[in-house]
């Protein structure tokens, strides 16, 4: 394996951490707290 795939590999799992932690974030909040983070489900929540 030569550098340049170590590197996007490496950026893969990085993506794919902050993806799920994002994801975590935002159903922990239930746009309790900063809409801004939720803003698609404050607004579906509004509408109901």
């Amino acid at each position: 394996m030569n550098l340049f795939t170590i590197i996007v590999i490496g950026i893969i799992i990085i993506w794919i951490i902050i993806s799920i932690r994002y994801i975590y974030k935002n159903r922990d909040a239930g746009c309790l707290g900063d809409c801004s983070k939720c803003r698609n489900n404050c607004g579906h929540n509004r509408n109901r």
